[in-house]
């Protein structure tokens, strides 16, 4: 098992111009002081209750064929089946940005500062996304240093309940890289406690591997269009 990994707070907090625009303020528009505020009170709550820390452990593809079957419960329509195959390397990974930041949030939110901890959950679920890009930065940097990887190739992460990989994965992966080492808890529905934790699959290849149109079914039902961005970056890359 992996040692624990503290993630620095500076380098997952979010931009304020980030933190703005998931919340559908318009940049054309002039900001208001008492929004520029309400966005500099939740990064220093941020700041003050934020304890990032992950663990990472690199595997097997045939070792990961079996945590990806999961509960036989994954679309058949899954991008990552064609794609982990043809991984060079994988880790699995899971992040939290702590129990102290979600249990702020909930007092928030119920009834203490509604719009602090609307503001603040945006802050945090923006912070938990950069903190799964910087596992995919170092997982890509150190085997760039044990060179088990070259220039050409593109790290990205996959997580239970997206592109088809059913959220009932979340089992397996638990069962593997236990993640209650670092705090992270499982219930029955599968949803994770606290909840601004992010589990999944770093896949080290060819960036080609990653290139998928999303236009599966499933894909009419997801609400983040994550995937978008990622394929936009692969296409700069490519231009490049």
């Amino acid at each position: 098992m992996s040692d624990p990994i503290t993630l620095a707070i500076a380098a997952i907090r979010p931009s304020d111009k980030a933190v703005l625009q998931e919340q559908g303020v318009d940049k054309s528009h002039s900001i208001s002081p008492a929004v520029r505020d309400l966005v500099i009170r939740a990064m220093d709550s941020f700041s003050a209750t934020a304890n990032p820390v992950a663990i990472m452990e690199e595997l097997s593809v045939v070792d990961f064929a079996g945590i990806y079957h999961g509960e036989g419960q994954n679309d058949s329509e899954a991008s990552l089946k064609d794609i982990f195959p043809r991984a060079d390397r994988m880790a699995l990974f899971a992040l939290t940005i702590g129990l102290e930041i979600s249990n702020t949030i909930e007092n928030l939110l119920s009834g203490n500062d509604i719009a602090l901890g609307y503001t603040l959950d945006t802050v945090a679920s923006l912070a938990a996304d950069n903190a799964a890009g910087l596992l995919g930065n170092l997982f890509s940097d150190r085997l760039l240093y044990d060179s088990k990887m070259n220039g050409d190739n593109w790290v990205l992460g996959y997580s239970p309940g997206y592109c088809g990989w059913h959220i009932s994965g979340q089992k397996k992966l638990f069962q593997h890289l236990k993640p209650y080492l670092i705090g992270i808890s499982l219930n029955d529905s599968y949803l994770m406690q606290p909840l601004k934790s992010v589990t999944g699959v770093l896949i080290a290849g060819n960036k080609e591997i990653h290139r998928f149109k999303p236009n599966f079914t499933f894909c009419r039902a997801c609400r983040t269009k994550s995937c978008h961005a990622r394929l936009r970056a692969l296409n700069i890359e490519r231009n490049e």
